[in-house]
């Protein structure tokens, strides 16, 4: 059985067992039939062995309130909902903080920060002593440092009630931000992530017959040599005027800011790791500087990609029909529904055949818990309850994801499910992620391509050193704050 397919299994399974056991109502532990008759009985067994529902019924913790911050970002929409309005993901979100209020006694209290990454409001108020808070969302590289140099964080890893082993959490990603032995900040379903996927124009795919995508996908033939390729073979001057623009059909349209970003982390690279207490840069190699000359030729090549950088120049938007590809985050698609083209949904490619999974930067949102806090039983029972409780948010937006004006595309919902199991993180772009120093490898394909400077290597061994000493101040001032 694959990772995504325990995973899923065993989130099922754990609705269908805390339904039976205590008999939450509402629409939590339904599973249809067609769905339950993919599950063998070995698989029920095993995932029902491993994980059951957490369970805190050996607390009282009736009449207690737990309180919840997050930062005004667009991702965060969905963690918190007011009253149910019709929307199908915040009306699951409503019901989630329901759910666990009623199974554990508690009540939620939930808050936006009044700055956009509510880190300048939760570090008063740690600095006060004050235990104003005691669950907390922040975006990737926005605050991040700040909280743990300055001891602000309870390590989650010793947060009793929290299970970072259960599926509902999302364990590659909270163990490549293990510094030191301790885990400061965790990724699960209690967060809709914001990852980029590619979208294809099936019109155009089908006319130039184009090999299965979605069989690609599923075969690991899905890769960036062939996403180039089909994307070099259909541009086309419907404008007449001898040249591909705007107006004319294409490979490839749209915003390349961070798209270009994306590239690295899907070809199974990254900027950096965790190696015990320290930081490791690990961004160049031979490897990367053959993504980088190979995304350089076809994203430079205007006779192939319509792409543009926001704030910086017009391009084609992939909404127009007339490009095959684009890469553009999950909650960007959603503004695809209502426009006419018809289109599906793919993970970005791998490296080649040879590399085994597809990866994802979801440039994350992360929970965090701070060192404030007054009962870390009940805090730590109410984050874990409340990322179990977070299916149906995650299903409903999928649903939303794959819903067109009359049509419902499974085979992009599989794809989803790849793409949202497929998540890796940076520890040192999370934590140095506007750092000019950390930014020079973190957005340096985003950066040189705008430029049209293809020479990485030399740019590189430029920025090497100050990189390197940007990386060892962090890793002195985490030290000092442990020590501490």
């Amino acid at each position: 059985m694959s990772a995504l397919l325990k995973r899923l299994t065993a989130l099922m399974l754990a609705a269908l067992l805390f339904a039976a056991l205590f008999g939450c109502g509402g629409d939590k532990g339904a599973v249809s039939d067609e769905t339950s008759a993919k599950i063998t009985e070995a698989e029920a067994e095993e995932a029902e062995t491993t994980y059951p529902p957490p369970d805190a019924s050996d607390l009282d913790l009736k009449g207690q309130k737990v309180s919840l911050i997050a930062p005004q970002w667009s991702t965060c929409k969905y963690l918190f909902a007011e009253e149910i309005d019709g929307d199908a993901v915040n009306d699951e979100a409503y019901r989630r903080a329901a759910n666990v209020e009623e199974v554990l006694g508690i009540e939620i209290e939930h808050y936006w920060g009044q700055d956009t990454d509510t880190h300048l409001t939760v570090m008063k108020t740690v600095k006060a002593g004050d235990d104003a808070y005691q669950i907390v969302f922040t975006h990737c590289i926005y605050g991040l440092q700040d909280y743990v140099v300055s001891g602000a964080l309870y390590p989650l890893d010793d947060l009793t009630r929290v299970d970072l082993e259960a599926p509902w959490w999302d364990k590659p990603v909270i163990e490549s931000m293990r510094l030191g032995g301790k885990i400061f900040y965790a990724a699960g379903d209690l967060l809709l992530q914001n990852p980029s996927a590619v979208v294809f124009n099936k019109d155009i795919s089908e006319n130039y017959g184009f090999d299965n995508h979605y069989e690609a996908v599923n075969e690991g033939k899905w890769t960036f040599d062939r996403f180039y390729q089909e994307a070099r073979g259909v541009s086309v001057d419907l404008d007449g005027d001898g040249e591909i623009g705007i107006n004319d059909q294409c490979g490839y349209s749209g915003d390349l800011a961070e798209a270009l970003c994306d590239i690295t982390y899907a070809c199974g690279e990254k900027c950096s790791v965790a190696e015990g207490d320290e930081i490791k840069l690990v961004f160049y190699s031979e490897k990367i500087l053959d993504v980088f000359e190979k995304a350089y030729s076809y994203f430079t090549d205007s006779s192939v990609c319509q792409g543009y950088f926001r704030h910086v120049a017009d391009g084609q938007i992939f909404s127009s029909g007339l490009s095959l590809f684009s890469i553009r985050s999950l909650g960007g698609i959603v503004g695809l529904r209502s426009a006419d083209v018809d289109f599906g949904i793919l993970p970005l490619p791998k490296y080649n055949e040879a590399q085994e999974e597809y990866y994802v930067f979801p440039w994350p949102i992360y929970v965090c818990v701070p060192t404030t806090i007054q009962s870390p039983e009940l805090v730590g029972a109410a984050l874990e309850r409340f990322c179990y409780e977070s299916a149906p948010v995650l299903n409903a937006q999928n649903e939303i994801l794959i819903r067109g004006k009359s049509t419902r595309d499974e085979e992009s919902l599989a794809m989803i499910d790849i793409i949202q199991s497929s998540y890796v993180s940076d520890i040192g772009a999370s934590y140095l992620g506007f750092d000019p120093n950390f930014s020079k490898v973190f957005y340096s394909f985003s950066t040189l391509i705008q430029k049209k400077n293809e020479n990485l290597a030399s740019e590189y061994s430029k920025a090497e050193t100050a990189i390197l000493k940007s990386i060892e101040k962090l890793c002195e001032k985490i030290a000092e704050a442990s020590e501490g």
